[in-house]
């Protein structure tokens, strides 16, 4: 996953989608990936996913 206005990327395993309920969210991410990407403090950002294999 790539964000969407600093370019920074994280590659992540999803588990699941979520969080449910809400059309703008399509997945939420651990804290470590929220690191990576520079978003902590943001709590929601725009990214970019990009399918790297499929089981």
């Amino acid at each position: 996953m790539t964000h969407a206005r600093t370019g920074r990327s994280v590659d992540v395993l999803i588990n699941d989608r979520g969080p449910f309920g809400v059309a703008s969210r399509v997945i939420d991410v651990s804290s470590e990936a929220a690191a990576a990407l520079g978003i902590l403090s943001e709590g929601v950002a725009p990214v970019t996913l990009s399918v790297l294999s499929r089981p």
